[in-house]
């Protein structure tokens, strides 16, 4: 447990420092977050570094943990790229569709909840 907190409060700081030196119109932070927290999570996922049970830990810390506070995305990103392995193509878009629209769309109703009534 104390590996998945410290390697999510590693990522979050690591993120809010690129956040910090990436400030511009378009949200460029959060896109080099996600596609480096995608690269990272796809690589460990297939790497031996991580493979054995005796490094459960280091796994946990760099996974879960780091990868988690980093960008949530890299996990989506997996999962989706573990449905195409497998030829569960038509899973593997819906997943993807759904992601993106029900997260999108619940963004805005949250985004229109916080929003105070008109009198």
């Amino acid at each position: 447990m104390m590996a998945v907190a410290l390697g999510g409060a590693l990522g979050s700081v690591i993120r809010y420092m690129i956040a910090q030196h990436l400030r511009t119109d378009f949200p460029w932070a959060t896109l080099v977050v996600n596609a480096l927290g995608s690269f990272l999570l796809g690589y460990l996922a297939s790497s031996a570094l991580l493979g054995s049970s005796s490094k459960e830990t280091l796994r946990l810390f760099v996974t879960v943990g780091f990868c988690g506070g980093f960008t949530t995305f890299s996990t989506f990103s997996l999962q989706s790229l573990q449905l195409l392995q497998r030829g569960e193509h038509l899973q593997a878009a819906s997943n993807i569709l759904l992601n993106l629209v029900l997260c999108v769309s619940f963004t805005f109703v949250g985004y229109l909840l916080s929003k105070p009534s008109l009198p």
